[in-house]
């Protein structure tokens, strides 16, 4: 098992030092990926209370970076939320992953945690019943969309 956790955060930098470097590689994705089916079946969904915060962040972001393999994330998001009554995994976590896999399937996302660019500001992709979207973001431990909005264009503007 330490050897998987040591190259599950391996894997994890080098997701990291891809995207900061600014040249997107697929075939990194595509290797976390096959990797992370791998251990999730050997393991199942990392649970708080028996993982680092390191490998649970990081199985969660090779998971939300897997786009082209919704199956796993789909997979991955009801190994989550089965450990949500027994509090060992994050909340927020799901809110990410589940609006990611809609986005991906043209679906309207929950929690407005997917932004696009337009007139050169991060606004959320479409949302599911707008009005209750902070409603259903207190429920998962997530702030305003408000609030969460004006923070990633305040990180995008220092990032540029």
């Amino acid at each position: 098992m330490k050897r998987d956790i040591r190259e599950l955060l391996r894997r994890v930098q080098m997701d990291f030092d891809m995207r900061t470097s600014g040249k997107y590689d697929e075939q990194i994705d595509r290797d976390n990926i096959k990797f992370l089916r791998i251990f999730v079946d050997k393991y199942g969904w990392p649970k708080s209370s028996e993982y680092s915060e390191q490998v649970v962040n990081g199985a969660w972001l090779l998971a939300q970076h897997g786009g082209f393999d919704v199956d796993l994330q789909k997979h991955c998001l009801k190994l989550m939320k089965e450990l949500v009554d027994i509090n060992e995994v994050c909340l927020e976590h799901i809110a990410y992953l589940e609006d990611r896999i809609r986005v991906i399937e043209d679906r309207k996302q929950l929690y407005g945690t997917q932004l696009t660019l337009k007139d050169g500001r991060l606004v959320p992709k479409p949302i599911y019943n707008q009005s209750k979207v902070d409603d259903r973001r207190a429920n998962f431990k997530l702030g305003s969309l408000d609030d969460y909005i004006q923070v990633m264009n305040e990180n995008y503007k220092k990032n540029r």
